[in-house]
């Protein structure tokens, strides 16, 4: 368990250090940092630099200056630039975000927000200012805050507003599922499709896929797939059609392709988006952007998610104009990045699922070759390696007689290494090496003590017996077993 002190505490043995051992302020810090190290105390979120008086610390003194502002224009200037402090201050560390929002930052800023309404350099400067403090801290945001979002999204027409509030609105959602599910519960996402339509594509696709985000360590039950399913049924089809006007905008399209493989969970929206002509516009991008590592990337993750369905999964295999020889020849070209080469294999090892005829076609494309000079290149990333191993496992599974062309090229070898180098991957090599009909030692992870059902019982339970012989019915913990009450006697 982490131990945590207040602000106040660190202050008081700093003061201690130099009052009682006559120590500089630096040495003060010092030797307190090294104190609470030394306790297992994690010091993230204190402010180190030795401001003893809560008054005293500029943090502070600036939210005092913005409390006290009444008429924003006559104070533009000086607003402006505290502001601006603020933020530069809070982008630092999360102790200055925490001391902040102590302090009552949020509300102050809201307060301001609500009085500026006419001053469009001052309420952009708010929303940054916002979204520096809670970033990474996003515990602040409540009702008020949302309900001030839904008015701007609303009612404001002006692009640097929305902006700024759009990028606020996306760090509030990020590892917090409770402001996720406040903000969509509002009427903040009907107007998405509105906002799409205005040059904003980069920001709203980012709010879209941080409510769809499952981060939050503090909750059992997320809504990620519940937000995902509903915002598909409105935003898939405009999202995919977007992707025809943003031939030449590289930043957006990459944005709006990982919106869409975000939001498609269900097997009908990937049905849905290939009636639109997904493939083609895929098709397309990528015989464009063939260079482009990020681009291409992007478009894989898309084309993976689509190949869960296995209608849509023949459908990429049998392009027309050879969408899968396009996938091949920009797998190979980017092998080199280790993100790009396992997004590839992860590809491969989608396309290749429970389909022979189309494990044959990407074998004939060098399917084999490439995913061991994938391995071999990057021998140190887990993520190569594991998606290898699904890669090639599912190519000779029900096609034995491709399992040739991998042992020519060392898979076994690869595969050994990949055992002995990661621990994770053990079961998924040993099930390539399995289905390629190499020697592989499995071992059964439970078997049974071949007892009769009495022994059995007893050894199970062996406190549970009365002197009859009878099991005594108790509670015996959450599992399986423990979920039933058990009443056996011997039998002669």
């Amino acid at each position: 368990m982490v131990r945590v002190i207040t602000q106040e505490t660190f202050n008081e043995v700093i003061k201690e250090n130099m009052e009682e051992f006559n120590m500089t302020m630096a040495e003060a810090i010092e030797e307190a940092v090294q104190q609470f190290e030394a306790q297992g105390v994690d010091l993230s979120n204190i402010i180190k630099s030795g401001d003893l008086g809560q008054d005293s610390n500029p943090i502070v003194q600036c939210l005092h200056q913005l409390k006290e502002v009444n008429d924003i224009a006559s104070d533009n200037e000086h607003i402006l630039s505290e502001l601006k402090f603020l933020q530069d201050e809070c982008q630092k560390d999360i102790a200055k975000k925490i001391l902040a929002g102590k302090e009552g930052a949020y509300n102050i800023l809201l307060d301001l927000l609500e009085k500026s309404k006419a001053n469009k350099e001052v309420e952009v400067q708010i929303y940054r200012t916002l979204t520096s403090i809670m970033t990474g801290y996003p515990d602040l945001f409540d009702e008020r805050g949302v309900n001030i979002l839904s008015s701007t999204l609303a009612k404001t027409k002006d692009l640097d507003i929305l902006k700024s509030a759009l990028k606020w609105c996306r760090e509030c959602c990020i590892k917090h599922e409770n402001n996720r599910q406040i903000i969509f519960n509002s009427c903040i996402v009907i107007n998405f499709k509105t906002i799409l339509k205005t040059a904003l594509f980069k920001e709203v696709c980012g709010v879209i896929r941080s409510l769809c985000l499952d981060d939050d360590v503090r909750i059992n039950v997320s809504k990620a797939h519940e937000h995902a399913r509903t915002l598909a049924v409105d935003l898939l089809c405009p999202l995919t059609e977007l992707l025809k006007e943003l031939k030449d905008k590289k930043e957006e399209l990459c944005d709006v392709l990982l919106t869409i493989s975000t939001l498609m969970v269900r097997n009908e929206f990937c049905t849905k988006v290939y009636e639109v002509g997904i493939l083609q516009l895929i098709a397309d991008i990528m015989s464009s952007y063939h260079e482009d590592e990020k681009i291409t990337r992007t478009c894989m993750i898309l084309l993976k998610t689509l190949a869960g369905n296995d209608d849509v999964k023949a459908h990429i295999i049998q392009q027309k104009n050879s969408l899968i020889t396009l996938i091949m020849h920009s797998i190979g070209k980017h092998q080199r990045n280790p993100v790009s080469a396992a997004t590839g294999l992860g590809l491969i090892a989608a396309l290749a699922l429970r389909n022979p005829s189309n494990c044959k076609i990407i074998c004939d494309l060098g399917a084999a070759e490439l995913i061991c000079n994938s391995m071999k290149m990057h021998p140190q990333d887990i993520n190569v390696q594991r998606r290898g191993c699904w890669a090639a496992r599912n190519i000779v599974s029900r096609n034995k007689e491709l399992k040739c062309e991998f042992l020519k090229l060392g898979i076994e070898e690869l595969l050994l290494f990949t055992m002995k180098q990661f621990k994770e991957c053990n079961d998924d090599a040993k099930a390539a090496l399995r289905d390629l009909g190499c020697s592989v030692k499995l071992i059964e992870q439970w078997t049974g003590k071949g007892l009769g059902c009495q022994q059995g019982v007893r050894e199970l339970f062996p406190s549970g017996y009365s002197e009859h012989g009878t099991l005594v019915p108790r509670k015996m913990g959450s599992g399986m077993i423990g979920r039933y009450w058990f009443l056996f006697r011997e039998t002669d």
